[in-house]
C-alpha cells in the first residue's frame, strides 16, 4: 500500500486539479483495509475516491477491497476474465459522473495544442495543406429523462476540433502594433497559441516533436524568475514589463525591444490570455473624413492587397460567404444585401489608408513608363504596407524576369502580413531612425549577379523614433545596381575630399506618402 499512501499524501498538498479526484487500485488482493491511511489523509472530507479492481477469480480479499470502496465513495470491481475487462473496467465513469449528471453540470474541457490533419474542405477554406495546430473542446452529454435523471446516466461526450489559426483571427492585430502579439497558455503553463510556436516537420510530412507540451518559458525568456509564467499559471490578472530580444527571419536576426505584458484568465476555460505590447507601438489609431464610395473605389485598385489572415469581415458565419475575399466582403457589407459582421474600426481605417495611398499608383506608373526608356534602373519591385494590413505592390519588371520571384508572396510568412505578425521589412524599418532606410540581403541569395537587395523605411508622423508609424515603404533592387550606385557616389566623394554625403534615388517617394498622411 506504499503507492496508495503516496497518492493520498500528494492530495494533501493541495496540488490537485480541483475536479473529481480518484485513485484506481489494481491488485490481486489486500490483506488489510488500511483504514488508518484513509483516516489520516482522506477522512472526514473523502475528497479522493477509491476504485479497487480485484484481478483473478479468487475472492478471499474481496471484502477488504469492497470496504475501501464504500468507505471512500468509490466502486469495487472484480475482473475474472478477459470479457470482464471491456464490460467492467469503465464502471468508475458512471460513479464519477453521477453527481454532475444530477446537477446538470456541463463542464467544458479544452486540450493543449496538438498537430492533426484537417479535412480537405477545411484546408481549402484556410488555404493550408497537411497537418495544422489544433485544440479540442469537449463536454458531457446527459440523459434528461425524468425517470433516469436521478440515476445519473452519462450518455457520452461531444466535442469538436478547432484550428488554432481560427483563434488567432479573433485577435485584433492592428490594435496591438507592429511588434505586439497575443498568446494563451493552459493552467499547466503549456502553450495553446504563441507566435513562436511553429510546427516542424521532416521533409514536410512527419511530425518532429510534440506541440502539446511546449512550456511558456521556452519562448518567453524571462530574467525575473518566471514572473509572467507563474502569474498566468495561477490565473492572476496583472501586468509587468521587461526587456526582450526577439528573433526574426527564422532566428537569423534579432530585435531588442521593451515589452509591456498584460495577462488575465479566460473564464470557463483552463486558459490564461497574455498580450505583449512594445512601447511606442499600438498606442495610436489613424482616421480621416472620407466617403465610403471613395474608399471602396481606391480599395479596388489592382495593386491593393489586404492581409488574408486578418478579419475585416467575418466570412465564416455563413456558407455563402466562405469564399469571399476580404475586399469583396467589405463591399458586400456596405451594399446592405447580406447580413455580415465587420470590424468597423478596422474597415474605416483601411478605407482611409486606401484613399491616402492611392496617388502612389499613378506615381509608380509614371516611374515604370520612364524605366521603359532606360531599362538599367535596377529597381524591380516597389511596395507599401500600412498598419491596417493594406499593401500596395508595383512590379517594374515582368514576373519571369525577377530573380527572387517569391519575395513578396504568401508562401514566405516573414514578408507578408499574417495573423500574428507584421512583415519582416516593416518590423525592421520601424526600429530605425525616422527618414532612414534599412538594407538587407536575403540569406538564401544566389550568385552575385542574381542577388537582390531589400530596402525599407518606416513613415513616422513626427521626426521622433517613438512617434506613431502610419506605414512603411520599400523596394527590391538588383545587388549589382546598388553596388554600381554606391561606388559611383564614393568616387564623387573622394574627388571632393569627402565633403559630401552618399545618397541613392530609390525610385519611391517616402516624402510624398508622408505628406499625404499629414495633410489628411
Amino acid at each position: 500500500m506504499t503507492d496508495l499512501f503516496a497518492c493520498v499524501q500528494f492530495n494533501e498538498t493541495g496540488r490537485g486539479s480541483g475536479c473529481s479526484q480518484a485513485i484506481m487500485l489494481v491488485t490481486d488482493g489486500a490483506v488489510d483495509t488500511y483504514d488508518y491511511v484513509f483516516a489520516k489523509y482522506n477522512w472526514p472530507d473523502r475528497k479522493v475516491r477509491i476504485f479497487p479492481y480485484l484481478i483473478g477469480r479468487e475472492s478471499a480479499f474481496a471484502d477488504h477491497l469492497k470496504w475501501m470502496a464504500c468507505a471512500n465513495k468509490g466502486y469495487f470491481t472484480q475482473i475474472s476474465t478477459l470479457a470482464d475487462v471491456q464490460e467492467n473496467v469503465m464502471e468508475y465513469l458512471h460513479v464519477l459522473s453521477r453527481p454532475k449528471v444530477i446537477d446538470q453540470e456541463h463542464d467544458m474541457v479544452w486540450t493543449e495544442a496538438y498537430i492533426d490533419n484537417t479535412r480537405p474542405q477545411t484546408q481549402k477554406l484556410q488555404g493550408r495543406q497537411g497537418p495544422v495546430l489544433m485544440t479540442t473542446v469537449a463536454m458531457p452529454v446527459f440523459s434528461t429523462k425524468n425517470e433516469t435523471r436521478n440515476k445519473g446516466i452519462l450518455l457520452g461526450v461531444v466535442g469538436t476540433d478547432v484550428p488554432v489559426s481560427e483563434i488567432l483571427k479573433a485577435i485584433p492585430k492592428y490594435k496591438l502594433g507592429i511588434h505586439g502579439y497575443a498568446f494563451a497558455i493552459t493552467n499547466n503553463g503549456y502553450i495553446l497559441t504563441h507566435p513562436d510556436l511553429q510546427p516542424l516537420y521532416e521533409d514536410g510530412k512527419k511530425k518532429k516533436s510534440s506541440y502539446s507540451s511546449v512550456d511558456l518559458s521556452e519562448v518567453e525568456w524571462e530574467d525575473k524568475e518566471d514572473v509572467l509564467r507563474n502569474a498566468m499559471v495561477n490565473r492572476q490578472t496583472g501586468s509587468f514589463s521587461m526587456d526582450v530580444k526577439k528573433t526574426v527571419e527564422k532566428g537569423k536576426r534579432v530585435l531588442v525591444l521593451h515589452n509591456d505584458y498584460y495577462y488575465t484568465d479566460i473564464k470557463g476555460t483552463p486558459f490564461s490570455l497574455g498580450v505583449a505590447l512594445s512601447r511606442g507601438h499600438g498606442k495610436y489609431s489613424f482616421s480621416g473624413n472620407i466617403s465610403v464610395e471613395e474608399g471602396l473605389h481606391d480599395l479596388e485598385h489592382p495593386d491593393v492587397v489586404l492581409a488574408d489572415e486578418w478579419t475585416y469581415c467575418n466570412t465564416a458565419e455563413h456558407p455563402d460567404h466562405d469564399f469571399l475575399s476580404q475586399i469583396d466582403a467589405i463591399k458586400l457589407y456596405f451594399s446592405g444585401e447580406a447580413n455580415i459582421k465587420c470590424d468597423m474600426d478596422l474597415v474605416q481605417e483601411v478605407l482611409f489608408d486606401a484613399v491616402v495611398t492611392a496617388p502612389l499608383e499613378a506615381y509608380w506608373t509614371s516611374l515604370a513608363l520612364n524605366k521603359s526608356e532606360n531599362s538599367d534602373k535596377g529597381v524591380e519591385i516597389a511596395f507599401l504596407g500600412t498598419r491596417t494590413g493594406l499593401s500596395r505592390v508595383n512590379l517594374f519588371v515582368m514576373p519571369d524576369q525577377l530573380f527572387n520571384q517569391d519575395l513578396l508572396t504568401a508562401e514566405d510568412k516573414e514578408l507578408v502580413f499574417s495573423a500574428d505578425h507584421f512583415p519582416l521589412w516593416y518590423k525592421r524599418a520601424a526600429e530605425q531612425v525616422p527618414g532612414t532606410f534599412i538594407y538587407s540581403l536575403p540569406f538564401n541569395t544566389g550568385s552575385e549577379n542574381e542577388s537582390v537587395l531589400l530596402a525599407s523605411s518606416a513613415i513616422h508622423l513626427f521626426d521622433e523614433r517613438e512617434s506613431p508609424i502610419s506605414a512603411a515603404v520599400g523596394i527590391q533592387m538588383k545587388m549589382e545596381f546598388f553596388q554600381r550606385k554606391f561606388w559611383t557616389a564614393s568616387r564623387q566623394c573622394a574627388a571632393l575630399d569627402g565633403k559630401c554625403s552618399i545618397s541613392c534615388d530609390h525610385d519611391v517617394s517616402v516624402v510624398s506618402v508622408y505628406l499625404l498622411y499629414t495633410r489628411n
